[in-house]
């Protein structure tokens, strides 16, 4: 029985020894030093998604800013486009006007700047490659603003429609008007009184004339180079409104943050 005794009186002292070892465990520091460590790792990703935020609104702000430069810029620029076209309208009208009162001769002399408006044409430059960058970069969805996103997304197709008759214009003045003036000595003259580059009216200083030969064609071809300028001038200021809405967004969400 001895053996016996020994033995569990050995377990007894055993299990004595580890109660007193788990006793002696500082479980309230490991608590607090573990609460730190879960702390330390939370306040870590939250400085890291605070950082990633602010980075992306920096980039936000700086892609606002820069896009509104860009459209500020349309927006001027396309004002010169606008009264180009308006001002080639009054000389055409002004052309047939002169004709008009010609009761049916079979030349008149006219100024040349009236030949001008025949042969002159304008497209719109627009710049878009602040807007292109972010459209092929594939960032367009990080604009936080759905409105912009959207006004942004379908500038591209605007544009591009709006300019379709400045480019009917040019087609017709390149492929009709000019192919049926050669030979009648007027496209030297009416070439040599373009106005210079950025000019938004035509030069009324020039007071040179020279003769026209009046006939249905002259009269049809002028009649319709009125109407696209007209229709080109006022597709191009509906244009300018879509401008002014864009910058009004951009200017709002750029208060905002």
């Amino acid at each position: 029985m001895q053996p016996i005794q020994d033995h569990e009186a050995a377990i007894s002292q055993t299990h004595g020894q580890s109660m007193t070892a788990a006793q002696n465990i500082p479980w309230a520091r490991l608590a607090v030093e573990a609460t730190a460590i879960v702390a330390s790792i939370l306040l870590a990703f939250a400085i890291d998604a605070w950082w990633s935020d602010r980075e992306i609104d920096q980039w936000q702000t700086a892609q606002l800013r820069a896009l509104r430069d860009e459209f500020s810029a349309n927006l001027e620029s396309l004002d010169i486009i606008v009264r180009t076209h308006e001002s080639t309208a009054r000389s055409l009208e002004s052309l047939i006007a002169q004709i008009g009162d010609t009761n049916d001769a079979i030349q008149v002399t006219v100024s040349d700047v009236a030949l001008v408006a025949l042969i002159k044409w304008r497209t719109s430059d627009i710049s878009t490659g602040t807007l292109d960058s972010l459209l092929w970069s594939g960032k367009l969805a990080e604009i936080d603003n759905s409105d912009i996103r959207q006004s942004l997304a379908a500038w591209p197709s605007e544009a591009g429609d709006a300019q379709e008759d400045e480019i009917l214009a040019r087609d017709f003045v390149q492929n009709v008007v000019v192919q049926s003036l050669l030979g009648q000595g007027v496209l030297e003259p009416a070439y040599r009184s373009l106005p210079l580059p950025g000019r938004a009216d035509i030069n009324t200083q020039i007071d040179t004339e020279t003769a026209l030969s009046v006939s249905p064609v002259l009269m049809e071809m002028a009649t319709i180079r009125i109407a696209h300028s007209r229709r080109a001038g006022a597709v191009i200021s509906q244009l300018r409104e879509k401008i002014r809405h864009i910058l009004q967004l951009i200017d709002a969400e750029i208060g905002a943050t």
